[in-house]
């Protein structure tokens, strides 16, 4: 027999017979600079996003100098 996989999120249910829960995920070109990640969120909500995902980096260990 199947069972529907279903989870909540906040007021919304995802999975099974719901629609599309979608996450942006925001990187690291905001340079750090919050009004430019406010921006993103903005674009990401325009977009119909669901949720917004940031990654977190730290530079100097992951990105080459040139």
């Amino acid at each position: 027999m199947f069972q529907k996989r279903v989870v909540q999120i906040g007021d919304r249910f995802v999975g099974d017979g719901y629609p599309v829960f979608i996450i942006a995920e925001i990187g690291l070109n905001h340079n750090g600079l919050v009004n430019i990640a406010k921006k993103m969120i903005d674009g990401a909500i325009f977009a119909g996003c669901d949720a917004i995902k940031f990654q977190k980096r730290t530079p100097e260990l992951c990105v080459p100098r040139e």
